[in-house]
């Protein structure tokens, strides 16, 4: 599977996905895994807190940390099992 990750196809993946790019020994898996979290706390504040603040912000900021994420995962160092 592309960059070691094989999904499980349930809803452990959102948390596994975290762990994964957390786990990598690389600075652009760390930034992918904070701004996963941070993804994952708006939509928590947005769906089930009914806590988000500021949403225009909000919606500006979880476009471009989705962009960042695409960019980062495209420039990863680590090696493609199917190689």
């Amino acid at each position: 599977m592309k960059h070691g990750y094989s999904p499980t196809r349930t809803d452990a993946d959102h948390e596994y996905i975290r762990k994964f790019f957390r786990e990598l020994e690389s600075r652009e898996g760390s930034d992918i895994s904070r701004v996963l979290d941070r993804l994952r706390k708006y939509r928590n504040q947005a769906d089930y807190e009914d806590t988000l603040k500021n949403p225009p912000y909000v919606v500006e900021w979880t476009i471009m940390g989705a962009e960042n994420i695409l960019e980062k995962i495209d420039n990863l160092s680590v090696t493609d099992d199917a190689s």
